[in-house]
């Protein structure tokens, strides 16, 4: 009954937030607010295939599941995201559909795995819809002061947790989510949607971002997560680089980094010691070279989504103690999709990367290389996490993921498409409801 009002009280809010400021905006509001602070499963259909109830794999659980993002993308999927679907995310379907029938076994655990894949489809099919208007509207605005306000309330309340002694099995904050890690990795993807707004709003509304800014930072080193801290570090060290003298004086910049060093130098003894206690990463060797024995077992179609541990336990003694896949983002893709399914998703981000290094060649605005910048400084930040760890692709980061990227990948042809100051965004005439929605 609690998950039959949860997801009433989800469609609802949808609702009567559509109906007040557009679906668009709706869309943005309800799924960055679920995946933020609800992501959970609403309803199970399946057996669970491990006792905490979910799997190490591309999946959020165990079985198949109705998910608080899966309510919001089904309604925006086929609704502003109608003529959003390309070919790549097509493409995507159609490969998981022919594995799901051909190629993997038809246990719930799998079916779990690729509807958790289908759902980061929808993602993309929605960011790239709302992205079509680029960053001088009304969703854009929403996005960065949602994203601000998620933000700022994941760190507060790591704090909190820290304060009162209510951290996780590792001593660390984390906030809404039930690691530590997942924090760190949801604060560094949103960094893709607050760093183009740092630049050329009025002073109010980029000083706004900057708080978001400073909020994703403190929320990712409070969580503790080595590969993740170095990953927001690298993001702004990148992102400032990136930005040309006519855009940010060297004094400036040097004062932002001087600023990052403040915040970071307090939690280097806490890391000194974490790389002292564990160099090696735990059993992360050991899992790499499973992972290769299993990869070339099933090279081109992989084991299916979420079936690597049920696979590799069968001839690997490190996953059958653990359960866990190769910690790295390539390797676990290469073992669940295979070649196929692996070049087919890497296009969702290498797609984006195509797009801005086109852009930034050949913008005549200034304004226009915003976005690709920040694209490749969060690309190059991410790398750490993704070499690390699978938990970018696992849980829910990968549909937080999918829908940012694709709606910095839609907005970056918007702003080479209609090159526009951000400054004109004061200038857009706010307009309400469904109507609105549709004509966009």
């Amino acid at each position: 009954m609690p998950n039959i009002l949860f997801a009433i009280a989800t469609l609802a809010g949808f609702a009567v937030l559509a109906w007040r400021w557009g679906a668009r905006r709706a869309v943005a509001i309800t799924f960055l607010v679920v995946a933020m602070l609800f992501p959970r499963n609403l309803f199970e259909l399946g057996p669970e295939a491990t006792p905490d109830g979910y799997d190490v794999g591309l999946a959020a659980t165990a079985g198949p599941a109705i998910t608080t993002h899966g309510v919001i993308l089904l309604v925006a999927a086929f609704t502003v995201g109608r003529r959003a679907w390309d070919a790549l995310s097509l493409l995507a379907v159609v490969f998981l559909a022919i594995g799901t029938i051909l190629w993997w076994p038809s246990d719930p655990h799998v079916l779990g795995g690729v509807i958790y894949l289908a759902t980061a489809v929808c993602c993309w099919v929605v960011g790239r819809a709302l992205g079509a208007e680029g960053l001088r509207g009304q969703v854009y605005r929403t996005l960065v002061v949602v994203t601000t306000a998620l933000v700022v309330a994941e760190a507060a309340l790591q704090l909190w947790q820290i304060a009162t002694g209510r951290v996780d099995v590792n001593g660390r904050p984390a906030g809404t989510f039930d690691h530590a890690a997942v924090v760190g990795k949801n604060a560094v993807v949103l960094l893709l949607i607050l760093l183009p707004a740092t630049r050329g709003w009025t002073s109010a509304r980029t000083s706004l971002a900057w708080v978001g800014v400073a909020a994703a930072v403190a929320a990712t080193l409070l969580s503790g997560s080595r590969a993740n801290s170095l990953a927001v570090v690298l993001t702004l060290l990148v992102w400032i680089f990136l930005l040309p003298r006519s855009v940010m004086s060297v004094r400036r910049k040097v004062g932002l980094l001087a600023v990052l060093a403040a915040a970071v130098l307090p939690t280097l003894p806490f890391f000194v010691a974490r790389l002292q206690e564990d160099p090696d990463g735990g059993d992360r060797p050991e899992l790499r070279d499973a992972g290769l024995r299993v990869i070339s077992e099933h090279p081109w179609t992989g084991t299916g989504p979420n079936n690597y541990a049920h696979v590799a336990a069968q001839t690997e003694s490190i996953v059958q103690q653990t359960g866990y896949p190769p910690h790295n983002v390539l390797l676990f893709g290469l073992a669940e999709l295979g070649i196929i399914g692996t070049v087919i998703f890497a296009g969702f981000v290498v797609a984006p990367l195509l797009r801005g290094l086109r852009i930034t060649f050949t913008a005549q605005a200034p304004h226009a290389s915003d976005v690709p910048r920040a694209a490749f400084a969060v690309f190059i930040g991410l790398i750490p996490v993704a070499a690390t760890g699978w938990g970018l692709v696992g849980r829910n980061t990968l549909l937080l993921l999918m829908f940012v990227v694709a709606y910095i990948y839609s907005a970056m042809k918007a702003a080479q498409d209609r090159p526009v100051a951000f400054r004109s965004l004061d200038q857009v005439t706010p307009t309400h409801g469904l109507v609105h929605r549709e004509g966009r």
